[in-house]
């Protein structure tokens, strides 16, 4: 995966928070922010981390991220894999902050 798609999918998932979830919870750093959604989706699911695990729970709508196929390629990213490279971008952003 590019640096650049990388970074879209990062800042993709860092703004996908509501600011009442990132005011409630003192969300004040992007890696606060990572373990947040991470603890959302095992509070939810109660599946192990996984990318398809993530990715099913991301095509559920769980985050306010852009889901239609035209935003999705109006970023330049593959409507093919999105789903999997956003939960793949949740998943290195928290072991990278660990």
């Amino acid at each position: 995966m590019s640096d650049i798609k990388m970074i879209t999918l990062q800042n993709i998932i860092l703004d996908s928070l509501m600011v009442e979830e990132i005011e409630e919870n003192n969300l004040n750093t992007d890696s606060a922010k990572v373990s947040y959604i991470l603890t959302r989706f095992t509070q939810e699911m109660r599946q192990n981390v996984s990318k398809e695990n993530v990715a099913g729970w991301l095509q559920g709508l769980a985050l306010d991220t852009p889901y239609m196929y035209h935003d999705i390629e109006a970023l330049g990213l593959d409507n093919a894999t999105y789903w999997e490279d956003l939960a793949n971008t949740i998943i290195t952003l928290h072991w990278s902050n660990m």
